[in-house]
């Protein structure tokens, strides 16, 4: 506690609450930012690069 407890605003409580009830925000906001398409089209290309991959692991032994 401090002498200027009540007249001065506490900011550290003032943040969006990330907890259980909040994980839908997150996936909201990269939904927002990036768009379905975007996102889509990220996920296709990191699978793709899992399958080069696995063929690069494949063809070494």
């Amino acid at each position: 506690k401090h002498d200027q407890q009540g007249s001065a605003p506490d900011y550290r409580h003032w943040q969006i609450p990330l907890g259980r009830r909040f994980r839908s925000l997150k996936l909201w906001f990269v939904l927002r930012l990036y768009g379905v398409e975007n996102l889509q089209k990220h996920i296709r290309k990191q699978i793709a690069l899992a399958h080069y991959f696995e063929k690069l692991c494949t063809a070494d032994e």
